[in-house]
């Protein structure tokens, strides 16, 4: 009977494959009963377990009108006759339900899924865990790797004095908004300036939105529910030609670069990286053109050669190779910062005695500003001055617009003047006014 029942089983198709180890080959060994309805084994030629040959349980069952044989599991890896014969009955006990698994490779698959799940979820609660500070002190420096050092180097300075104490030891998930708020109160508290918390603020913003990037949480910054200071860092101080020449002077008797560079930013409106990023390749003389790329706006433009630039910068320079640049730093790089002989000679000039405001001092900046006010103040169009300047915007030059000779002022002294076809007391007795 028993052979009968071997030779039947042989019959069973086998929905899964094991991969628990190898079964022995057909010929080998022969199936036995178990002891267990629906339950067998095959005993291995030459893989022992203990005294004893190893064997290999299978189970077989039928469910939907398919025979099913399916490997259980070696006895030297702990598998035994009723743990396979508590499998199967679970699998009818399923059956009959209606209720998944209903055979042992499903069983499999769905235990492996939330194997996978639970590990998927415990990686995230672990993601989850990491602090703000741990996250800005590895990721999120690394992410800002490409900026100047200095963006670095101020941002650090920020998160030590302000963000790192509110929110450094927390995760993402519990800052709110209120924590936001507590940093803007702090530094208004040290009478920081209204630019620099809501350059504060955006560092905050970039560190959550780097992180979300990455995959540590799903929440918007919470610095969108906080209102930023308003502040207005429009430069309105430009130099006279008086306060040009006198500087110029200066700084031609101190350092011909920086007397080179500042002429450069009078007299074409260039910013000092631009200056600094100028090769010899961007120098057209023939054509008097500066060609000026990779721009604060991200766009290149051309700046303009004047008799001044000539014969003050060009003439004097020795041209270098097309990538050389015009004015490298002494280690031969592109230059980060003007020379602190800039900053010398105004205040030795006194251009900045007793002034506060920020706005109203001057820096090197001032003379790209001064470029613009000059050409305003001489008539040229908004539109062209913008153009010059590299403004993404016509609102950034209308800054300038109070500049022009044709001012609002002119415009408003139209009212002094009587409607055509009435005289002044006419308009007076209309108005209500009554005459002498």
């Amino acid at each position: 009977m028993a052979r009968a029942r071997d030779a039947e089983s042989d019959g069973f198709r086998s929905s899964v494959t094991t991969d628990l180890g190898q079964v022995p080959k057909k010929g080998k060994s022969v199936w036995k009963s178990a002891g267990f309805p629906g339950v067998r084994y095959r005993e291995h030629h030459t893989r022992r377990h203990g005294k004893m040959a190893d064997r290999y349980y299978a189970i077989r069952h039928r469910f939907q009108e398919r025979n099913f044989e399916e490997p259980v599991g070696w006895a030297s890896e702990g598998v035994k006759p009723t743990t396979a014969f508590h499998l199967l009955g679970e699998l009818k006990q399923n059956q009959r339900m209606g209720t998944p698994p209903f055979t042992l490779a499903e069983k499999r698959s769905m235990e492996e899924a939330q194997r996978q799940a639970t590990a998927e979820a415990e990686a995230q609660q672990e993601v989850e865990r990491i602090t703000v500070e741990d996250f800005f002190n590895g990721d999120y420096l690394k992410a800002q790797a490409g900026k100047k050092p200095g963006s670095i180097r101020r941002e650090r300075e920020l998160f030590d004095l302000f963000i790192g104490p509110e929110i450094g030891n927390k995760t993402f998930r519990e800052v709110s908004p209120f924590d936001v708020e507590r940093i803007k109160a702090k530094m208004a508290r040290t009478d920081r300036a209204p630019r620099t918390i809501q350059y504060c603020l955006a560092v905050v913003r970039q560190i959550f939105n780097t992180a979300r990037f990455q995959g540590l949480h799903d929440r918007e910054a919470p610095t969108l529910r906080v209102k930023k200071p308003k502040f207005d860092n429009k430069r309105v101080r430009h130099l006279t030609e008086a306060e040009a020449e006198a500087l110029l002077a200066e700084l031609k008797a101190k350092s011909l670069k920086t007397y080179q560079q500042t002429v450069l930013s009078l007299y074409a409106g260039l910013r000092f990286g631009e200056i600094a990023s100028l090769t010899w390749g961007d120098v057209d003389l023939d054509r008097g053109i500066l060609t000026l790329r990779d721009t604060k706006s991200g766009r290149t433009r051309a700046a303009f050669i004047t008799e001044r630039i000539r014969t003050e910068v060009f003439d004097v320079l020795t041209p270098g190779r097309p990538d050389d640049l015009v004015f490298p730093a002494r280690n031969g790089g592109k230059a980060v910062q003007v020379s602190a002989v800039f900053g010398r000679t105004v205040k030795e000039l006194g251009l900045n005695a007793g002034i506060t405001d920020p706005r109203m001092k001057v820096c090197f900046h001032s003379c790209r500003h001064t470029f613009a006010s000059w050409l305003v103040e001489r008539g040229a169009d908004l539109f062209q001055v913008s153009k010059l300047l590299g403004h993404s915007t016509i609102a950034l030059t209308e800054r300038y617009s109070h500049l022009r000779p044709d001012t609002l002022k002119e415009t408003v002294k139209v009212l002094d003047q009587a409607p055509v076809g009435e005289t002044g007391t006419t308009l007076a007795f209309k108005s209500g006014l009554r005459q002498p």
